[in-house]
């Protein structure tokens, strides 16, 4: 994979992922919050029994998705989590309230599908809703129920966003054996958004190991070349549909644009015919520090569950909820399993920081320069590791980070008029336009946290202009900022 000349195939990465559900838990925690939407309130108490796929908090008077039980079992407790951010993997300050189940010997789900060919598209989208599907996208997916922002009329186009383009991390579906489902599922949303126009998105590498993959007038196939920006939501729609007003804030679905992640089409299957809830996650698995598999496993399994016995306790790995690029360092091994986690890689932690790094040879390290050995030798694996590999210094005016931008904007600048207060100024340079790649921080010379300051300086810019959900607790907990603007026109009916 070339980025702006950074061969990030050049890491050293290990066979093809194998698909494994793990069992045997004792006890999980389901999170009463799983992407977008409001924390909920407990319908359950310590002492109830509850079987596999049952709603255990359910709120339809606030923007939010139900919670189900992945698990059969006895709730032993109501406890609080850490959360985090759906779009951008940040932990949040807010806790949200949890359920922890001791699970029982005897499990199964007692669902059954309907023949969605005649069902009518509400119809669908309450069953989507009912198994816990409508907490994806960035405002949620907009059905007759309080589930988003915005009603199934306003979605124009949906996309379905399958490029994976960061190191170590991998396809959720295995397109050989699972893309019949797969393309059910695609067929479903559909006929559930029947104005819409659904766009099924892959990176260039995917699509040359599939036989058959071809575009339907209601669903489009599109491949995109294989850059690490691709993966990102906005660069998507403005690849697919050329929404450059994107660029001016909001949110996507502001220009009618659902996008739902690469599990989505395979999970409303499950969900619509074989009447199988949402309560098993895929997560991607990868890096030096772990085998790589696709492993599928509970909600509210704890992730070092979902990693394994075998690597769990080695303290010298450093785990990242998402990519190496844009992820985010997980504390606690001991959260839960939510619904909008879909991969984890393992790196080796910093052993410190290299004094002059910028002087060894380094024959092992990719760069956007040549500055390397590594430039003399470019089918020599890579090895990634956390390391800081040198100190902080000023910007040296060098220019690579607007450079390798995809959105051409410029983060030395946004970095240095935020940091002095220079609102206007910050302004001006337009942060709401960065996709969130981490390509600035990755090829910085000098170390600077670029793509951290320009997610802040993205998060403060005016309520119309940044297209970040904002949250904010009350009593009741974890609650989306909607103003009487975003509520006009929720819960209109589309057939």
């Amino acid at each position: 994979m070339k980025i702006f000349g950074l061969d990030l195939q050049q890491y050293e990465t290990k066979k093809e992922p194998d698909f494994r559900v793990r069992d045997k838990l004792e006890t999980i925690t389901v999170p009463l919050k799983g992407g977008f939407g409001t924390s909920l309130s407990p319908r359950v108490e310590v002492g109830d029994e509850v079987e596999a796929g049952e709603i255990i908090a359910r709120n339809d008077d606030s923007t939010s998705t139900p919670a189900l039980a992945s698990l059969a079992g006895e709730v032993i407790e109501i406890v609080k989590l850490d959360s985090y951010h759906e779009e951008t993997g940040d932990k949040l300050e807010a806790k949200v309230p949890g359920i922890k189940i001791n699970v029982s010997s005897n499990q199964g789900t007692n669902g059954s599908g309907v023949d969605w060919e005649k069902e009518k598209p509400k119809n669908l989208r309450e069953l989507l809703y009912l198994a816990g599907l409508t907490s994806f996208g960035q405002t949620g997916v907009p059905t007759e129920f309080n589930s988003s922002l915005f009603s199934p009329t306003e979605v124009e186009h949906v996309l379905i966003n399958g490029v994976k383009t960061e190191p170590f991390v991998h396809h959720l579906i295995d397109y050989g054996e699972e893309f019949t489902l797969f393309k059910t599922g695609l067929e479903i949303l559909a006929r559930a958004f029947p104005k819409s126009q659904i766009h099924f998105v892959l990176d260039r590498n995917t699509r040359e190991n599939l036989e058959e993959l071809s575009s339907s007038q209601r669903i489009k196939i599109h491949i995109v070349e294989y850059e690490s920006y691709m993966s990102k939501s906005k660069m998507l729609a403005r690849n697919i549909l050329g929404e450059e007003k994107l660029d001016e804030g909001g949110y996507l679905l502001d220009h009618g644009l659902l996008v739902l992640p690469e599990i989505f089409p395979l999970a409303a299957y499950r969900a619509v015919v074989e009447g199988t809830p949402f309560i098993r996650g895929r997560l991607s698995l990868s890096g030096p520090a772990t085998e790589d598999r696709v492993v599928e496993t509970p909600i509210g399994a704890p992730i070092k569950y979902a990693l394994g016995e075998d690597i769990m306790d080695k303290a010298e790995e450093l785990t990242i909820m998402g990519g190496p690029l844009s992820g985010n360092k997980l504390e606690n091994l001991d959260l839960p399993v939510n619904k909008n986690m879909d991969s984890l890689v393992q790196l080796p932690k910093p052993q410190g920081s290299q004094v002059l790094a910028w002087l060894h040879p380094g024959l092992g390290k990719n760069s956007y320069t040549n500055a390397f050995f590594s430039a003399l030798a470019p089918n020599r694996k890579k090895v990634a590791d956390s390391g800081l590999h040198g100190e902080e210094r000023p910007c040296v005016y060098c220019g690579w980070c607007s450079d390798v931008c995809p959105v051409d904007i410029l983060p030395f600048q946004i970095l240095k008029t935020y940091d002095h207060g220079m609102v206007d100024e910050v302004n001006r340079l337009q942060p709401q336009r960065c996709v969130d790649c981490g390509l600035c921080s990755y090829v910085c010379p000098s170390k600077l946290p670029l793509s951290e300051t320009v997610k802040r300086a993205k998060q403060d810019q005016p309520g119309e202009n940044h297209n970040y959900v904002e949250y904010e607790e009350d009593e009741e907990g974890l609650m989306s900022v909607i103003t009487p603007e975003d509520e006009k026109g929720r819960g209109e009916e589309s057939e």
